[in-house]
């Protein structure tokens, strides 16, 4: 008598009508755990991730208005854009977050890095202070409406900008949490 071959884990995480999936190499990462909290209006999973990795979040919806996607990492937003389907007929949105500004004229690709561990009983000190949830790629969906006629997007000054640094995390914090976080 033959096993049933067990089936694949999904590789998107949907919620609202809002469809979200992590991309290496053009492949999508499999969801695990995935828990879909209604009243919070929150859907979660966690992902494989392999130090020096880079990747792509995708975000698609079957909408006819804008939406704004915003990406965090670690806890910190390090992007956000606006996407409309192109016509009425269409209306699937789609958003692809692949690169971060990390200063006025450079960004940087998104990359899975190693959370370093540091031994210490005062995680205060060791801790870096960028890191607020390390391990987490958050993407939040928003439905924009866009009054002027042209939406213009500027860079400014006081925006948040990714760590260039690979988080430090003390040893006790890790235990419970990712190994891995974002670059």
């Amino acid at each position: 008598m033959s096993t049933p071959t067990p089936k694949p884990p999904p590789t998107v995480l949907s919620h609202r009508g809002v469809d979200a999936s992590v991309r290496v190499d053009g492949q999508k990462l499999p969801c695990f755990g995935i828990d879909i909290d209604k009243e919070k209006n929150l859907a979660c999973c966690w992902i494989p991730s392999e130090d020096g990795k880079t990747f792509t979040v995708y975000c698609r919806a079957k909408s006819k208005i804008r939406l704004e996607g915003q990406i965090f990492f670690d806890g910190n937003r390090v992007c956000a854009d606006v996407a409309h389907s192109r016509t009425p007929k269409e209306g699937i949105a789609l958003l692809s977050f692949e690169t971060c500004m990390v200063s006025n004229t450079e960004e940087r690709p998104f990359t899975f890095a190693k959370i370093i561990d540091v031994d210490s009983d005062n995680e205060d000190a060791n801790a870096s202070a960028d890191v607020k949830s390390p391990g987490t790629i958050l993407v939040r969906i928003y439905r924009v409406r866009v009054l002027s006629g042209l939406y213009k997007y500027e860079h400014s000054e006081d925006r948040e900008i990714v760590p260039s640094e690979t988080p430090k995390v003390p040893e006790k914090r890790k235990k419970a949490g990712p190994s891995h976080a974002t670059q």
